[in-house]
């Protein structure tokens, strides 16, 4: 598979680590799962655009305004978006209990056991990003249920994706943009490295990715907003 010269990426989280999706010059489509976040923006040097399914950007006192956006674009999925904790929240080894300590101190709201279970993804792409700004200007953070409505023309899917219905619903609307692509990633990445949902996220991240290298995505919220270390802190769908 070669990787070199894939100028957009599409990432989600999968129980392999990563799954990204890119498609050559020729126009087919590629999909790699990679154990760490590190490894895989490595392996594509050329990329100009990696559109990742995690939060970027950790505030340092209450809630990042994109995540209250996001909602609000998402009627009937807006509890798909969670709120991204402080960067306190992220300091090594704090238990669930504690980091809602924390989260309660410095947002006044306590954060979901789905938020604690991301928090080591998070903390591993933020040290990537901090540790090179040139690479944190080509990654974008989108949000797979904002993209598919934003791919829906502004309307949230009407079902979950973990149902049957719900995957047939996304997987349409992929088809009708990048046809084959989400049959092409699964027949290249086993079902125990990510499953059929993770497949649809990291090719409807991937189709954010074009939109962003073609200057056509849209910020949900201000893409102004950065955190204490110059991330940007919006999803862009």
């Amino acid at each position: 598979m070669d990787l070199q010269g894939s100028p957009c990426v599409g990432i989600d989280g999968c129980p392999a680590g990563w799954l990204a999706v890119s498609r050559d010059a020729a126009g087919s489509f590629s999909g790699a799962c990679f154990g760490s976040a590190a490894e895989l923006f490595d392996a594509f040097p050329a990329a100009r655009t990696f559109a990742i399914d995690i939060p970027i950007g950790l505030p340092s006192k209450g809630l990042r305004a994109t995540e209250s956006v996001a909602r609000k674009h998402l009627f009937g999925r807006a509890s798909s978006v969670f709120n991204t904790p402080p960067r306190a929240c992220f300091e090594p080894g704090l238990s669930y209990e504690a980091v809602c300590q924390q989260a309660l101190l410095l947002t006044e709201r306590k954060i979901s056991k789905q938020s604690f279970a991301i928090l080591p993804k998070i903390s591993e792409v933020d040290a990537c990003l901090r540790a090179a700004p040139g690479l944190a200007a080509r990654v974008w953070e989108v949000h797979p249920e904002v993209s598919f409505a934003m791919l829906a023309g502004g309307s949230a899917m009407r079902r979950s994706k973990h149902s049957g219905f719900g995957f047939v619903e996304r997987l349409r609307w992929l088809e009708a943009v990048l046809p084959g692509a989400a049959e092409s990633v699964r027949e290249q990445v086993a079902e125990k490295s990510a499953s059929d949902d993770d497949v649809l996220d990291a090719v409807v991240a991937f189709w954010t990715a074009l939109r962003i290298q073609e200057g056509r995505a849209v910020a949900i919220g201000s893409a102004r907003e950065r955190d204490a270390h110059g991330l940007r802190m919006c999803i862009f769908a």
